[in-house]
């Protein structure tokens, strides 16, 4: 009878693990938008959001998705042009003057647009989601760095100390 009922759970307990497209399920290689959706689930299950919170919750997201993917495809072409500049050429400063200028206006959108989301998420939410939603972001930054500060590690002309410029910029 145990046999039946353990049988008859992982029966059950399998199809639910199993992962779409491929057994990816959110590591490299699976795409952006089913992280993003694994993530706003996860938010969702965590916050322990009521179903109409979960479709206004959707509905912020799809609709900023739009703006968002265009300001991160500008920020691509920003750093292909300027990979793909010639530092010989005799207007070199001049195109990287323009290409900064222009990320910098890129960066201030996304900060802005980034900004007016999260305004709109904790509209949504109850001032105790709130609370909670500020703790999971903090504790998510935590891990972030730290898997950054792993990722370099000791090695030499990395990190934030004096002498290490932009990234990619081999200063």
């Amino acid at each position: 009878m145990i046999a039946a009922g353990l049988l008859i759970a992982t029966a059950l307990a399998v199809p639910a693990m199993a992962c779409p497209g491929g057994g990816q399920c959110g590591g490299p290689g699976a795409n952006q938008e089913s992280r993003q959706q694994m993530m706003q689930q996860r938010m969702a299950d965590e916050l322990n959001l009521s179903d109409t919170q979960k479709a206004q919750f959707k509905k912020v997201h799809e609709d900023a998705r739009p703006t968002m993917q265009a300001m991160r495809d500008a920020m691509r072409a920003n750093r292909d042009a300027m990979q793909k500049l010639d530092p010989a050429a005799s207007d070199y400063s001049a195109q990287v003057d323009k290409l900064a200028a222009e990320k910098g206006a890129l960066v201030e959108g996304m900060m802005k647009e980034r900004g007016r989301l999260q305004a709109e998420i904790a509209a949504i939410l109850t001032p105790e989601q709130r609370a909670k939603h500020a703790e999971l972001r903090k504790a998510r930054q935590g891990k972030w760095k730290d898997r950054k500060d792993e990722r370099r590690g000791d090695r030499p002309g990395r990190g934030d100390g004096p002498g290490n410029g932009p990234r990619g910029m081999g200063m």
